[in-house]
């Protein structure tokens, strides 16, 4: 079994990586929709406005190594940064039970053959009769551009995972996924790893809005993200002076919402050097979710919220991040999301939920798998749902009896929680996913990491039984939940 290593490249070796190989996405600057980001997110309150700082999406130009994997960047070592193996023989025994090597990943097979459950309701409804539809993650078309490839509007609800308050106010920031895993590999903030906890948590979990709340004259509640920012940089030997909107927004990519040119420029700069490709703007916008008000058309649990981007290309490749107050919630990133142009509907929208985890879930699911003392600050948890492929009569559902692989898991705890749509908490004991399909790997450590599921269609004698629905390379931040769901797509009302 490999071991990982997390390698801070130089910015001259990375920058000569990307220039020779990468050409500037389009990126219809001229048409940005633009509003200030606001600073009164649940950052600072838990009400909000719809006010935000949206750019256009480019059109992902980069291959993708298979269906569900993150996609891959030239220059960017992604077998030597992610992948735990090669083959079987280097996949130790876990749990008493022996490993294979799918996508790269060491997984426990699963020994029971997968049935679906409808999860879409208040309660899943199983379905031992119904194989999982795997023909999506087989073809590799998930990933595929597909439809027309012009602007639409990006909306979506915010669930709460977890026990807390209704998820408006929240910060919602969208990502250009094609730089965002180089950028994170290669970020200053990990020079920090062995140093001061709280400027090292600090130093990742600058966003957008915390930029601005930051530097509005109304609170200095994020004053150590800054100081762990100016930090990182210091022990990369190039200090950087951490003291407006807009170098808060350079320090983290956000490049196209700078009002000052050689600031914007210095962030490119960054962007080219970290992110690996020349880009516009590692970060493409943040908004505050809003009101789920009745008469919205995405009925969905009470507590939810809604947000919304305006000009965001399809077919483009992208990363969110959903944050709140510390005392409420946990930065929540998703990677590997997609936006499909067949799946636009006719008012031009598209629709992709997300994910905020409140800190209540934080603290009790620990306990529930043996660690009493709970996450350790400086590291976090990935969590997700395996689903099938769906239908032409229905959306993707939940896969009973899936198993799932995390590269680097060593220190931490896999678990599959139980059927309880309202109170979703491990499952003891439990070795596959339940009827909700849901799985989790707590307490895991900070930086790069690869999912992995496996399926059974069979009566799972060997491989031939197995379906390998993809992989998902993911960077684990401290403090911080990874959703890395699996599924098809949802285009039924």
């Amino acid at each position: 079994m490999r071991s990982r290593s997390i390698l801070l490249l130089s910015s001259t070796i990375a920058f000569a990586a990307c220039s020779s190989t990468n050409e500037p996405p389009s990126q219809a600057a001229a048409d940005v929709a633009t509003t200030d980001v606001t600073a009164d997110a649940d950052v600072t309150e838990d009400t909000g406005t719809e006010d935000a700082t949206v750019d256009a999406a480019p059109e992902d130009t980069t291959d993708t190594a298979d269906a569900g994997d993150a996609t891959v960047t030239p220059g960017f070592d992604e077998a030597a940064i992610f992948y735990e193996c090669d083959d079987d023989s280097e996949c130790e025994p876990s749990q008493g039970q022996e490993q294979i090597c799918v996508r790269n990943v060491c997984v426990i097979p699963p020994t029971v053959g997968a049935y679906l459950s409808d999860d879409e309701g208040d309660q899943p409804e199983e379905f031992e009769d119904l194989a999982p539809s795997v023909d999506c993650f087989i073809d590799g078309s998930l990933y595929e551009p597909a439809g027309e490839t012009r602007d639409i509007t990006l909306v979506g609800l915010v669930e709460r995972f977890g026990s807390g308050p209704t998820t408006e106010g929240l910060c919602v920031t969208l990502y250009d996924e094609t730089a965002l895993l180089p950028w994170l590999v290669n970020s200053e903030c990990n020079l920090l790893a062995d140093g001061d906890e709280e400027l090292y948590i600090g130093c990742f979990e600058l966003d957008p809005c915390r930029c601005v709340q930051n530097f509005d004259g109304s609170t200095d509640l994020n004053e150590i993200m800054v100081e762990g920012a100016e930090a990182a940089m210091d022990a990369a030997g190039t200090p950087m002076r951490i003291d407006s909107v807009d170098s808060c927004y350079s320090f983290i990519g956000y490049c196209s919402g700078i009002e000052d040119a050689n600031e914007a420029e210095a962030c490119r700069a960054r962007v080219a050097a970290n992110g690996l490709i020349e880009l516009d703007s590692l970060v493409l916008g943040s908004v505050t979710t809003t009101e789920d008000v009745e008469d919205s058309e995405l009925e969905d649990p009470e507590g939810t919220s809604l947000y919304e981007f305006p000009e965001v290309s399809t077919n483009w490749r992208f990363a969110v991040k959903v944050s709140g107050r510390a005392n409420r919630w946990r930065d929540t990133w998703e990677y590997g999301l997609y936006t499909r142009g067949d799946l636009v509907r006719d008012d031009g929208t598209l629709r992709i939920d997300a994910t905020a985890v409140s800190a209540g879930a934080w603290a009790t699911i620990p306990p529930a798998v043996g660690l009493a003392g709970g996450i350790d600050d400086t590291h976090g948890a990935v969590a997700g749902v395996i689903r099938d492929c769906g239908g032409a009569d229905r959306n993707p559902w939940s896969i009973v009896h899936a198993t799932v692989g995390i590269s680097f898991n060593e220190s931490s705890v896999l678990a599959y929680f139980n059927g309880n749509a309202d109170d979703r908490l491990p499952f003891p004991g439990r070795t596959n996913t339940n009827v909700l399909g849901t799985y989790a790997a707590i307490d895991l450590p900070p930086g790069p990491n690869r999912v992995a599921p496996v399926i059974c269609t069979g009566d799972c004698a060997d491989r031939e039984d197995y379906i390998f629905a993809g992989a998902k390379n993911v960077f684990q931040t401290p403090k911080s939940v990874i959703i890395a769901t699996f599924e098809g797509t949802f285009d039924l009302p």
